[in-house]
């Protein structure tokens, strides 16, 4: 009779310890989880961010007189993470396309000559016409 309450004791110890693993295994999941999300989020935050102030730089350089130069510097790494950076062109006007792993932005500016790259670059205005070069 003794043993049987000895057996009872360690396999109702065993249920409850494997409950408690299931527990903590399913909160670190869910933490992980969320800061997946968090982390995604402060990415595009930080792309949405760089996009915005660029694309403020161009919208004010297209509406200043000719003659105007202002250096830009577009950081090498967001946070210590790479992106990627580039200008197209659609019929009417440009656009900034900021891209890092499976997040994209892109930002309408008016048509410019140049590309826009990582490092400094700079932004001049003559005869009415937007230029940017990395000199």
């Amino acid at each position: 009779m003794f043993s049987k309450k000895k057996s009872q004791i360690a396999i109702e110890f065993l249920i409850l310890l494997a409950m408690s693993f299931f527990i903590i295994i399913s909160f670190m999941i869910i933490i992980v989880s969320i800061s997946k999300t968090n982390a995604r989020i402060q990415s595009f935050s930080d792309i949405d961010d760089l996009g915005k102030s660029l694309q403020q730089e161009v919208m004010l350089a297209s509406q200043l007189e000719d003659g105007y130069i202002r250096k830009i510097n577009v950081p090498v790494t967001l946070n210590g993470l790479d992106y990627n950076i580039s200008y197209g062109e659609s019929p009417k006007e440009g656009y900034i396309f900021l891209g890092f792993k499976d997040t994209e932005a892109y930002y309408f500016i008016p048509k410019i000559l140049g590309n826009i790259t990582r490092g400094d670059n700079y932004i001049r205005k003559n005869n009415g016409i937007l230029n940017i070069s990395q000199s």
